[in-house]
């Protein structure tokens, strides 16, 4: 696991200089958020983070297995300096990866109205507290089912006071970020030390760990185009070239979506490097710049060489005619190689 991976597809001939993997990496990030694994689950707080499901052995019989393959697989795409925005986890399982505590605070991220709720608890004196009839036990739902879970031992026969008030926050907080899932984090956390010891991020921060994995959510178009080079019939004008003008008034005018997908196009992930376009990579950590390659060999389409982050351009006639063979590209799908 510690090597770095040679990816090849079936029925495609293609030269992994870096893009092969990008593209293996985000399909995989995809392929482990999908329902049918019953893995994982959108937060309450935002549907593009995914949390780990508690119920997952109901849905799967070897959710231990496929957990901890999940954990190595993060752990590997670390190692190896992938991106993986499709699997932006929850924030609070940034904070487990690292080893770090989870207070209340972490609950917002995750659940906010639940951590509405607890902080409101934190203020009330005895009489309020009481009259709620609350007791140290929750209730979860699973497939339709509510069972109630004790916070501590004889808790159902524990009432909410201001003098255990903390405590039975604090409990809450772990239940939510924790124990609800314990068994499933346990696993999860077991495949990522296998590729990246604790010892070897505590450096990092939460944030700083979720940006290497994932890369910043927005596409700096700017950024992008200031750290991209020409060649082919590019190469004299470079960005004053007409066509490369109508290429970045294109992508400034995209949707945040269609950007990402044109980023997958173009280099084999959706992902940008946490320190920016700059540091685009290939396979064997060699920085290589995104690059625009003026071609009259390509008729209509744009054609994408992943793994050398290059798009070879067609001397378009126009900018409406651009965006058409640009869309339609995207549309038939930004995955596949072919040999340069």
């Amino acid at each position: 696991l510690l090597r770095r991976f040679s990816i090849g597809f079936i029925s495609e001939p293609g030269l992994d200089a870096g893009g092969v993997a990008r593209e293996w990496f985000s399909l995989v990030a995809s392929e482990l958020t999908r329902p049918g694994y019953g893995l994982l689950l959108p937060t309450p707080a935002d549907q593009s983070r995914v949390e780990l499901n508690a119920s997952s052995h109901l849905a799967n019989a070897d959710d231990e297995r496929y957990l901890r393959a999940a954990g190595r697989f993060l752990g590997k795409a670390l190692l190896d300096g992938q991106t993986v925005p499709a699997l932006r986890l929850a924030p609070h399982l940034y904070r487990h990866l690292l080893t770090h505590p989870c207070s209340l605070a972490n609950v917002a991220g995750v659940d906010p109205a639940l951590h509405a709720s607890l902080a409101s608890l934190l203020g009330m004196d005895d009489a309020t507290l009481e009259s709620l009839g609350l007791d140290f036990t929750v209730c979860e739902e699973v497939f339709g089912t509510v069972q109630s879970v004790e916070l501590l031992p004889g808790g159902a026969d524990v009432g909410l006071r201001a003098c255990n008030v903390s405590s039975y926050v604090r409990l809450m907080v772990e239940h939510r970020l924790a124990t609800r899932a314990a068994r499933q984090l346990a696993a999860l956390l077991a495949g990522f030390r296998e590729t990246m010891p604790a010892a070897v991020l505590c450096a990092l921060s939460p944030a700083e760990l979720e940006e290497a994995l994932c890369g910043r959510e927005e596409v700096d178009v700017e950024d992008w185009a200031r750290h991209t080079e020409y060649t082919g019939d590019f190469e004299a004008e470079g960005a004053a070239h007409l066509v490369v003008v109508w290429w970045w008034d294109m992508v400034r005018g995209m949707e945040h979506g269609e950007r990402r997908r044109l980023l997958q196009f173009a280099t084999g992930t959706p992902g940008v490097p946490a320190q920016g376009f700059a540091a685009l990579r290939d396979s064997e950590g060699t920085v290589r710049r995104f690059t625009l390659h003026g071609s009259c060999g390509v008729a209509v389409f744009p054609r994408a060489h992943t793994c050398f982050n290059r798009v070879d351009v067609p001397l378009y006639e126009s900018a409406e005619e651009m965006r058409r063979g640009v869309g339609m590209a995207l549309e038939l799908g930004g995955t596949g190689f072919d040999l340069q």
